[in-house]
């Protein structure tokens, strides 16, 4: 994975060289389109705000169709700002299965954005709590299962095929999980799933 993301990130840096370089004018160049075939938006308005209404569904489906984060940070939003929102924008983009690979791609993107700023002493506000009551208490039964289990975060995130740091959100109950992933999960700790409804 380590490899993956140091591959992935040459694109970032590469990046950062243009920034050195470029200087963006609004007036002489225009944000590309090919992405928005079946969209019509004022992207130029929406991404210049990240407060827009609108902001977090573009740049998700920005996200879901760019792998390349040299032009996405070049040409639509700072890092800092994807930095910023990616918990948000992944979400939504959790909500077609199609996007996966992208999510992927952009978390390792999110991952190594994080270890930079974290070397450069630069501190992001990130929320610690729940994202609500139901990923709270799923949250806390991965938790007590695995240290019953008595394996580390870094050892069941391998096992289930994801970064410690997401599993660490798991558990706090800041990741909104797929059945397919608690199952996954559930597995790999020797349990299985059971729901149940009350009327």
């Amino acid at each position: 994975m380590g490899e993956e993301r140091d591959k992935i990130f040459t694109h970032y840096k590469l990046y950062e060289y243009l920034t050195i370089q470029l200087i963006r004018c609004k007036n002489c160049l225009k944000m590309k389109r090919d992405w928005l075939w079946d969209r019509d938006l004022n992207i130029e308005e929406i991404f210049a705000d990240e407060k827009h209404p609108r902001f977090l569904e573009t740049a998700a489906l920005l996200l879901a169709r760019k792998n390349s984060a040299q032009e996405v940070f070049l040409e639509y939003i700072k890092p800092l700002v994807f930095f910023r929102n990616w918990t948000r924008l992944k979400n939504i983009m959790r909500k077609d299965q199609w996007n996966n690979p992208r999510i992927k791609y952009w978390q390792a993107i999110y991952e190594k954005l994080a270890e930079k700023y974290k070397e450069r002493g630069i501190k992001i506000r990130t929320p610690k709590k729940p994202r609500d009551k139901i990923s709270a208490e799923i949250g806390q039964k991965i938790k007590e299962a695995r240290l019953k289990k008595k394996v580390t975060q870094q050892q069941l995130a391998k096992r289930i095929g994801i970064t410690q740091q997401m599993l660490s959100r798991v558990e706090i109950g800041m990741e909104n999980l797929s059945l397919e992933t608690i199952k996954k999960i559930a597995n790999k700790l020797g349990g299985k799933i059971k729901i149940g409804f009350d009327f």
